[in-house]
């Protein structure tokens, strides 16, 4: 889960090597988004790109069952 620190414009989750592998879309400040549960086991970034054009990255990782 994910919670919003600022109006976001784009939200993506990408592998190591930059490759997209879910889209989110935008999110408002505040708000709170699922996501992962088709993602594979490892590492992946949470790409954020807020509306006053700054940019962050998470670095996350997902346990095997």
């Amino acid at each position: 889960m994910f919670i919003a620190d600022g109006d976001i414009r784009t939200l993506s989750v990408t592998d190591p090597l930059g490759r997209r592998q879910q889209q989110l879309g935008t999110l408002g400040s505040g708000k709170q988004i699922r996501f992962g549960s088709q993602l594979p086991a490892g590492s992946n970034w949470l790409r954020i790109q807020y509306e006053n054009k700054t940019h962050r990255a998470i670095k996350r990782l997902k346990a095997g069952r």
